[in-house]
C-alpha cells in the first residue's frame, strides 16, 4: 500500500512509505526524529546566514536562482520519490542548503541577522509555529478538511505575485495573505504527518514539509514587519 499526499512546495505528490516498506517505530521516535530534523535545518539556515553571505553576494543572481531552483526541484523530487531513507536525508539537504544561500541574501537586505526586523521574524515565526502544531493536535477534524483549499491559495497566491512582479505594483496584501496561508500549512503538514506509518522516512519526508512551511512563514513575517518599519 502507498500513501501519498500533494506536498506545499512543488505540486507533486508525497509518496510515503506504508508500514510494510519501512521499519515501524514509535510515536515518541518518529517525532523526535521528525522534530530533530526540522531543527536542523533551521540551524544550517541560520548558520549560513552568518557565515554565508558574502558568498551569496558574489554569485550572480540569476544563477543563484537558477541554481536555487535545480537543487530544489531535485531535492523535492528524491525526498518525495525515494524508498531510500538515506536518498530522502540527501534530498532534504539539497533543499536547505540552497535555501540558505536564498536566506542570507533575503535577511541582509533587512539588515543581517541581528537586526530588529529579522529577530522579530523569527520570534513571530516560532511562536506561531507552537500555536499552529497545538492547534492541529486540538481540532485534527479541521485540519484534515484544508488540504484542497490550501493548494488553491497557494497556487491563487503565486500567481498574485506574478501579476504584481509584472504589474509593478507595491502592495503587502500578499504577504498577509501568505503569512495566514503557510501558518494554515504548518498545522495541516503537522496534523498529516501523524496519518503516515511512523518509518525513519516518513519523518525526513514530513520535517520536510513542515520546514519548507516554516521558511515560507519567516519570509513572509519578514515581509510585513519590515515593510512596517520603513513605514
Amino acid at each position: 500500500m502507498e500513501n501519498s499526499s500533494t506536498n506545499s512546495v512543488g505540486f507533486s505528490k508525497v509518496k510515503y512509505e506504508s508500514a510494510s516498506e519501512g521499519t515501524g517505530i514509535s510515536t515518541s521516535v518518529y517525532n523526535l526524529i521528525m522534530g530533530g530534523m526540522i531543527l536542523y535545518g533551521i540551524i544550517i539556515n541560520i548558520v549560513m546566514c552568518m557565515t554565508c553571505t558574502k558568498l551569496a553576494l558574489s554569485i550572480n543572481p540569476i544563477v543563484l536562482f537558477v541554481g536555487y531552483l535545480v537543487l530544489v526541484i531535485a531535492g523535492t523530487f528524491m525526498v518525495h520519490r525515494s524508498r531510500s531513507t538515506a536518498v530522502r536525508f540527501v534530498g532534504y539537504n539539497m533543499i536547505v542548503v540552497p535555501m540558505g544561500l536564498i536566506l542570507s541574501v533575503v535577511v541582509q537586505a533587512y539588515g543581517g541577522v541581528s537586526s530588529a526586523v529579522v529577530m522579530q521574524a523569527f520570534l513571530y515565526t516560532g511562536i506561531i509555529t507552537g500555536i499552529m502544531i497545538l492547534l492541529s493536535i486540538a481540532f485534527p477534524k479541521f485540519f484534515s478538511k484544508i488540504g484542497g483549499m490550501l493548494l488553491g491559495c497557494l497556487i491563487g497566491m503565486i500567481i498574485a505575485y506574478i501579476v504584481v512582479w509584472l504589474l509593478h505594483i507595491d502592495t503587502i496584501i500578499i504577504a498577509y495573505f501568505g503569512a495566514v496561508l503557510f501558518s494554515l500549512y504548518i498545522g495541516y503538514d503537522v496534523w498529516r504527518s501523524q496519518q503516515v506509518p511512523h518509518t525513519v522516512g516518513n519523518a525526513v519526508a514530513s520535517a520536510c514539509e513542515i520546514y519548507v512551511d516554516i521558511v515560507n512563514l519567516f519570509l513572509r513575517l519578514l515581509e510585513i514587519l519590515g515593510h512596517s518599519s520603513k513605514n
